[in-house]
């Protein structure tokens, strides 16, 4: 986590938006902010501003929709309007928001022709914490560490995968030898914010090689890079000699990637097989076991498991969570 500490004028984020409305009354209060524990003075309403450094989002406004537009992880580049801090009329009103291109509704405040959101309900669309200390009289928001250095909850990572698709760059020797870093390059720029790079091939010099190459060209575009594992021996013959082989597997893949950006993500298993889909408990036998040798090298990276009918919630019931998860896991 991230920490900084200012002044703010009540509990909301102001952004540019007319209204001819009147309500109740409205009184400006001079309360401290910690936002991960730097020293700075500002109001709330230079909220979008500040977040730039710590989680940034930007905001906008439709006028012909009559809609406010906050785009997450887009620097904040607009003005902050000068407030009359004096006793003013509110008007209690609802609001629509494009968040990031999904339609939302907040219940907001319109003080002075700006719009007042409350702070918890952006922490919670957002993606950061909100406390409140009475003795201090001081409001302490915490946002997530994004940049990969540190440990991503799941709840965050599945947030910040958005758009992304299955890509075989790795998959066999003829899908390494067309990738270019170039590839990386216009999967981001047509708007790709993760992929899952597909392997079947077993472990070779050759394959961390270029394996290593696509992870740090994902990385430096700002792509969220998933190793992604076929495991087609132990999928189509589920028997112990294959099980221990694609155990071994990730345990040598996740030796490799030990060091490597907490963006990178481990997918155990792509679509399980008929011999696969009969026995469920092996396939929980198999997820337990790569787990575990996954986390003594990789204790806090994100791991991805899916029941035999993947995608499908009605199957998450027969998934075991692993004994060893840490609160890395996520479920397909």
């Amino acid at each position: 986590m991230k920490h900084c500490k200012g002044i703010l004028a009540g509990l909301s984020l102001v952004m540019a938006m007319p209204t001819m409305a009147y309500g109740a009354a409205a009184q400006p209060a001079k309360v401290s902010l910690e936002i991960n524990g730097t020293d700075q003075t500002f109001q709330l309403r230079e909220l979008a501003s500040l977040m730039s450094k710590e989680m940034p989002f930007d905001v906008g406004w439709d006028a012909s929709a009559q809609t406010i537009l906050l785009e997450k992880g887009k620097v904040y580049s607009g003005s902050v309007p000068k407030i009359n801090e004096t006793t003013q009329e509110a008007v209690e009103t609802k609001t629509p928001v494009l968040l990031s291109g999904e339609s939302e509704t907040f219940d907001t405040y319109r003080i002075q022709g700006y719009t007042y959101f409350k702070l918890r309900d952006l922490a919670d669309a957002l993606g950061f914490s909100v406390a409140w200390d009475d003795a201090a009289n001081k409001i302490s928001v915490t946002t997530a560490d994004v940049s990969g250095q540190t440990p991503i909850a799941p709840g965050v990572y599945q947030d910040m995968l958005g758009h992304g698709m299955d890509v075989d760059w790795s998959k066999t020797n003829q899908g390494r030898e067309y990738y270019t870093e170039k590839t990386a390059a216009d999967f981001a720029a047509a708007g790709v914010d993760h992929v899952r790079i597909r392997i079947a091939d077993e472990i070779t010099p050759e394959l961390l090689e270029s394996l290593d190459k696509q992870v740090e060209d994902c990385l430096e575009y700002g792509i969220i890079p998933i190793i992604a594992y076929q495991a087609d021996d132990f999928k189509n013959d589920p028997s112990d000699k294959n099980m221990k082989k694609a155990v071994k597997w990730w345990k040598e893949m996740a030796e490799h990637f030990e060091d490597t950006s907490y963006l990178l993500s481990f997918d155990l298993l792509i679509e399980a097989t008929d011999e696969l889909n009969k026995d469920s408990e092996r396939l929980n036998d198999y997820f337990a076991e790569a787990v575990t040798e996954i986390r003594k090298t990789n204790p806090e990276r994100i791991i991805m498991i899916s029941p035999r009918l993947r995608s499908d919630a009605a199957y998450l019931r027969e998934l075991e969570i692993p004994k060893d998860h840490n609160g890395y896991l996520m479920a397909e």
